[in-house]
């Protein structure tokens, strides 16, 4: 398949046709506010847009080289389908009530009409001993869009626009700065890996999330 661009060491692939159980989840966590650069639809500063989210790798790819991809503006004539060791992937912008999403199917679902403006790509890159990987993450519904660079100590970048105004209106109109915590599960249930989290829950967490971290920004105000 075209549009998933993967590329794992030999020594890697055996042990990826019948994974174990174990697994180490990423998650992101914003560790500071959403900064507007300022426009004339909202004043520069802090703001209540935050971004978080995660993805699980199979626990044989982690200190491994190795190389995950996707990108559904790429052409493609093939079904799509998870690159082997990337279990899950969830990640959302939350902005006065409306959340950008980019999940598993939308990464790996090659875009019928790439003109439209919308586009859901990832790339993770595992180096030899490292814990975390180092990659991009970008997720596009046409009006809105966040864009993360991982590092290899775990620090996250991201910048955060959107068509909607306020704020974070126009390109590059926000910047934030977050952290991955990598948490290892040493018996993770297969049915848990096949199914993703219906929408509908993950996005309540999410929200649930959104409004305890902006309820710790005003108490702290």
């Amino acid at each position: 398949m075209r549009s998933i661009r993967l590329a794992v060491v030999a020594a890697v692939l055996p042990l990826l046709i019948n994974p174990a159980s174990a697994a180490m989840v990423y998650s992101f966590s914003q560790t500071g506010p959403t900064i507007a650069t300022g426009t004339d639809y909202g004043p520069d500063g802090p703001n209540d847009v935050f971004t978080t989210g995660s993805f699980t790798l199979a626990d044989q790819l982690v200190r491994a080289p190795y190389y995950l991809g996707a990108d559904t503006n790429a052409p493609s004539a093939e079904a799509p389908a998870p690159p082997p060791g990337l279990l899950n992937i969830f990640f959302a912008t939350f902005d006065r009530g409306r959340a950008v999403v980019g999940d598993l199917p939308r990464f790996i679902t090659p875009n019928p009409q790439p003109s439209n403006g919308q586009y859901y790509s990832f790339g993770l890159r595992g180096t030899p001993g490292a814990l975390f990987p180092t990659g991009t993450v970008a997720y596009n519904d046409s009006e809105s869009n966040t864009d993360l660079v991982f590092g290899a100590d775990g620090r996250v970048s991201g910048v955060y626009s959107t068509d909607r105004g306020g704020p974070c209106f126009t390109s590059g109109a926000c910047t934030f700065t977050g952290q991955l915590t990598a948490t290892h599960i040493p018996n993770l249930r297969p049915a848990a890996v096949a199914v993703p989290e219906p929408m509908s829950l993950a996005l309540f967490g999410m929200g649930l999330s959104a409004l305890v971290l902006v309820a710790r920004r005003r108490s702290a105000g």
